[in-house]
């Protein structure tokens, strides 16, 4: 009687096992090595928090099931600061990123990567959340994504913002999305879900460049007042040593 017992509850822990996960990171955490959220299981954060993944650190999530999908920003406020590493969705199941009153996610972009790619669909904001993806540096790609109004629920408020460095200086980073071109990102830009340091009143070719389906701000006067000169000052002394 004892060994099926035991057989039995061997069965039931590895059905548990089994069992789909909701993921959730406390607040402050940090990623700085390879993890992936896969299988049934996925990224459900709903508790106010937010999470770092710093150079070397990546968060993979590869979720099969098709109901739900991974939500950022469930009900709290949640950040997710991308320093160096990477945040990668490559799955079959939608992607969420701020749900519901209170639920507002961002996804801040300072240097690595961002890629959202899923078979399913990924919104920004819906049901009364925000929902905003930051790019200050690194390299973003992802499929369409729906802004604001995703299902039937109430608008939220979703947008893509690129922002100046922490330190300063503007945005060196890109956005790329599949099937994009010139007129897709100006119709983003004039209705309020592209935007620069949150503003979108100046003329979109006077801030973005689009090359392809790739997104990219134009570099301020300044800035390429020292590529110039830089330039210039390679050249000098490149005819000083051919002289």
């Amino acid at each position: 009687m004892k060994k099926i017992l035991c057989v039995l509850s061997a069965g039931l822990l590895a059905a548990g096992a089994a069992q789909a996960a909701n993921i959730t990171y406390a607040d402050g955490a940090i990623i700085n090595d390879a993890q992936t959220i896969g299988g049934a299981d996925r990224l459900l954060q709903n508790a106010a928090a937010t999470v770092t993944i710093t150079t070397g650190g990546s968060l993979a999530i590869t979720t099969t099931t098709t109901t739900a999908g991974s939500l950022v920003g469930q009900l709290a406020a949640v950040e997710f600061i991308i320093d160096g590493g990477a945040f990668n969705v490559n799955s079959s199941a939608n992607f969420i990123l701020g749900n519901g009153t209170g639920g507002d996610g961002t996804i801040d972009l300072r240097d690595g990567t961002l890629s959202l790619t899923t078979s399913g669909d990924i919104a920004l904001a819906r049901d009364g959340s925000t929902g905003v993806i930051t790019i200050r540096g690194g390299t973003a790609a992802l499929d369409q994504p729906f802004f604001d109004t995703y299902f039937p629920a109430d608008p939220g408020a979703g947008s893509i913002d690129f922002a100046d460095k922490i330190g300063g200086g503007a945005s060196d980073g890109t956005l790329t999305i599949a099937g994009a071109d010139l007129a897709y990102y100006q119709g983003l830009y004039s209705g309020d879900d592209l935007t620069y340091n949150g503003d979108n009143s100046a003329a979109f070719n006077t801030v973005f460049s689009v090359t392809g389906s790739t997104l990219s701000v134009i570099p301020e006067p300044a800035t390429l007042g020292l590529v110039v000169a830089f330039g210039g000052g390679i050249m000098f002394i490149r005819r000083r040593f051919m002289i």
